[in-house]
């Protein structure tokens, strides 16, 4: 999975030091985690453990959140995890134009007080680090219980353990926390007993304090006045401390609540549970269950003094050392049963696959699929049906919605007008992946508004955190302008497989840094062959003209034809591959075609058929000549002889892919048909180059594949 991680700073902490911890295992576990905070000590460490950092600021800026939703575009995270109040409503604002699956950890006890209470969001999937958490949610921001999942802080059992101790030592407390003035009664309350115990033990007391925060100062001079009243060092001040292990290992004793304490549980040190929020004192029996709900805080409890403190200190201190380690080792198997970090991490990523599950389950598609299609061009049909066929038999359980003229879309995908705007909007912002599937969709010599919608559908699926593939596309023509414009859009999007040389030559030539681009082939290609090797081909010429010639051109085209059918002795068919353009032009061309052909043997007709009637119809042909791009594709599968007209410049391209540039006809004549048709009749299809050009299209199939179920859950 890939997971961002958001956060404020990153100072040392105990919620900073679970988010490194979370991080550093996923990492290591082989997920791809990135880190979005302000910096800091702990911010700086992430790097050596394999996890990315990002610096993000902590305003609740259009700026940040415009940068933060780029980011999320471009990356396509599984799951987004905020950490922080702030963090979290920044999720919120990003919900507004893109669907995330968001999880929230709440690490403490959030405020109600309005404003801070407008502030809070809480998903469908909410992370409490204890139960009194989890109870202060549901009572006071009406989180459902069954959203949330308890799991308790994890502790890195293999840094923090128990190490010998041979050399004498001064009897020593340790407490860790951040000293901020709403967080220092332990080292206020120790600074004030360091004399007593100091009298009390009769023996020689030192007294660790590690962290840094506001209240420093004041504990520093605290700690002159306890130090001169001892006569010697006796409390010492750390600062902050990046790794506290040692620490631990050299302590009889520690002194706090939360995080720290687990660490020195870890570490097979006896614990006095002690903070702000609460006392509970020596954890054992009850205590530790009572402990247990609220991470090891004691909230709700007795309120700490020094002589609850001075007590437990003497009562741990009058034990023998082998008491102390049987504590200290029942401590230890309480962290590794409840509060590894081995733990947390499985059942976080339990929460991250049921977020990404049901983000995933909730969308109307897993891929969008848009051409030109539902208009009646055989071509694009065939696009649409070699794509679909690709994805089912590699994935048949996807989802797959299509765009077509009227909504109407194959069996077994959901269609949606392509021309509604809330029907395409509403299917943009449920699913996960946009397909902008075959043919030349970005040109605009015939249509500026066509090429505007296929960009603002790509734009605004980027908008809302789709994947985007232009799949095995042809480029231009495109005017000045128009280049520009795509240039911009196309460098959002993740993937362009151009099905020739020259258009992959243009994407080249614009420099998308941060797009792939490949190489591909139509999908058309990737199908097998129908043509039934156990007859003979049939004598005849397959024509698939164009409409918009004026009378001139379809006149001498028809002659060259006739005179074509006529030398070769090939009856002749005239189809339209798009009936709505062509069908008039090819009702003409065959009653030119016949007339020229009166008292000749060769038959002439103008036929309609399906797409897969026309399939097998060219499989069956000894010749065919086209204008029409994809009865020239169709042909090239099934090794049947070609030329093109090459009145579209796709139709040039193609052929030059695949070797047979003296088949392309610009004027069609008798004189040029004729020498393109020798042509073609000596160099049939190269088998061994449609071989090729499969496996770029199965490989363009593999792609979209890769693509599509990078946003579908799987376990």
């Amino acid at each position: 999975m890939k997971i961002f991680m958001l956060a404020d700073k990153m100072n040392i902490g105990g919620a900073e030091t679970h988010i490194y911890e979370l991080s550093r295992l996923l990492a290591r576990r082989g997920h791809e985690v990135i880190v979005f905070s302000e910096g800091g000590d702990v911010a700086d460490r992430l790097r050596a453990v394999g996890v990315r950092h990002e610096h993000l600021t902590d305003a609740l800026s259009s700026g940040v959140t415009a940068r933060l939703a780029e980011r999320i575009r471009r990356e396509r995270p599984h799951v987004i995890h905020a950490h922080t109040r702030r963090r979290g409503f920044l999720c919120r604002l990003l919900q507004r134009t893109m669907d995330l699956p968001v999880v929230f950890t709440a690490h403490a006890l959030f405020s109600p007080r309005f404003p801070l209470n407008r502030l809070s969001y809480f998903p469908k999937d909410v992370v409490a680090v204890s139960a009194d958490v989890a109870e202060h949610l549901v009572r006071h921001f009406g989180v459902p219980g069954e959203n949330i999942t308890i799991i308790a802080n994890g502790v890195n059992t293999h840094r923090f353990h128990a190490a010998p101790r041979s050399e004498p030592h001064p009897f020593t407390i340790l407490s860790v926390s951040r000293l901020d003035k709403n967080s220092s009664i332990v080292p206020t309350l120790l600074c004030r007993l360091a004399p007593r115990l100091t009298e009390t033990l009769g023996t020689p007391v030192r007294i660790l304090i590690a962290g840094g925060g506001n209240a420093l100062p004041s504990l520093l001079a605290s700690a002159q006045r306890a130090n001169a009243a001892c006569g010697r060092q006796t409390v010492s001040f750390l600062g902050a401390v990046s790794d506290t292990a040692p620490l631990y290992r050299a302590a009889d004793l520690f002194v706090g609540v939360s995080r720290s304490a687990m660490e020195a549980m870890a570490s097979e040190c006896p614990v006095i549970l002690c903070g702000n929020e609460g006392y509970l004192g020596i954890p054992d029996g009850d205590i530790l269950r009572r402990a247990e709900s609220t991470n090891l805080c004691g909230r709700g409890e007795t309120y700490p003094t020094e002589n609850l403190l001075l007590r437990d200190i003497l009562a741990l201190a009058s034990r023998t050392p082998e008491e102390r380690a049987a504590m200290g080792s029942t401590l230890r198997d309480t962290v590794l049963s409840h509060h590894s970090a081995d733990r947390m991490v499985e059942e976080t990523l339990a929460v991250y696959q049921k977020a990404h599950r049901r983000f995933c389950e909730g969308r109307q598609t897993d891929a969008l699929i848009c051409g030109y299609y539902g208009y009646g061009n055989c071509g694009d049909e065939l696009i649409l049906r070699c794509i679909l066929a690709g994805q089912t038999a590699r994935a048949n359980h996807l989802r797959i919605g299509v765009m077509t003229a009227d909504g109407t879309a194959p069996e077994g995908t959901v269609g949606i007008k392509r021309y509604h705007p809330g029907q395409v909007l509403r299917a943009l912002r449920k699913s996960g992946t946009l397909i902008l599937g075959g043919g030349s969709l970005l040109q605009d010599a015939t249509s500026r508004r066509s090429l505007s919608y296929y960009l603002t559908l790509i734009d605004e699926a980027k908008k809302r955190g789709l994947a985007v593939m232009l799949y095995a596309n042809g480029i231009g023509p495109l005017s000045d302008s128009a280049l520009i414009r795509c240039r911009r859009v196309l460098a959002k999007v993740d993937v362009i497989s151009l099905r020739d040389t020259e258009s992959y030559r243009k994407i080249r030539a614009m420099h998308l840094p941060h797009v792939k681009v490949v190489q591909g082939a139509d999908p058309v290609l990737m199908s097998p062959s129908v043509r039934d090797t156990s007859r003979p081909t049939a004598p005849r010429l397959s024509l698939f003209p164009r409409g918009g010639k004026t009378g001139k051109e379809e006149t001498l085209f028809c002659d060259g034809v006739a005179h074509l059918a006529s030398s070769l002795g090939l009856d002749v068919t005239v189809i339209p591959m798009h009936q709505k353009e062509d069908g008039d032009a090819a009702e003409r061309m065959a009653h030119h075609i016949a007339k020229t052909l009166s008292g000749s043997p060769h038959s002439v007709e103008a036929r309609s058929l399906s797409p897969e009637e026309t399939e097998t119809w060219i499989a069956d042909s000894a010749l065919v000549v086209s204008e029409r791009l994809h009865a020239l594709i169709l042909a090239f599968r099934e090794g049947v002889p070609s030329v093109g007209i090459a009145r579209d410049p796709k139709i040039g391209a193609f052929l030059r892919e695949i070797g047979c540039p003296d088949t392309i006809v610009a004027r069609p004549t008798p004189d040029t048909l004729r020498s393109a048709a020798e042509a073609s009749l000596r160099h049939p299809p190269d088998p061994a180059l449609l071989s090729a050009l499969r496996r770029r299209a199965e490989a363009d199939a593999d792609c979209a594949l890769c693509l599509i179920t990078r946003t579908v859950f799987r376990p």
